[in-house]
């Protein structure tokens, strides 16, 4: 689980990243800093990207759990609502890519 965990570390990053530079409404030069700390967590969440979709089709139902807890764990976007909506698209998609792999064939 270790290359979804990375992936979803540089997503909930750029999340929080765009979340901090919207709360006053306009993206500018300043919210660059902001966006640095994502943008270097981008080449370990990219390097193993051919790994996940064999990872999420692995995923027991504690390891589900357990991603869904580190994401809301890590999530740290200002608006409330969002981070809600947030974390209930992840639960579909993960359920949704856990239902889609249930059907392909095995070996």
């Amino acid at each position: 689980m270790k290359e979804l965990k990375e992936a979803v570390s540089f997503g909930v990053a750029l999340g929080n990243a765009l979340g901090k530079s919207l709360e006053d409404g306009k993206v500018d030069y300043a919210d660059l800093l902001t966006l640095w700390e994502p943008i270097t967590k981008a080449p370990d969440a990219f390097d193993g990207a051919s790994k996940i979709i064999a990872e999420v089709e692995g995923l027991t139902q504690e390891q589900t759990e357990e991603l869904v807890q580190f994401i809301k764990g890590e999530f740290d976007i200002p608006q409330d609502e969002i981070e809600i909506k947030v974390e209930a698209a992840l639960n579909i998609v993960l359920g949704v890519m856990k239902f889609v792999s249930s059907f392909k064939k095995k070996g």
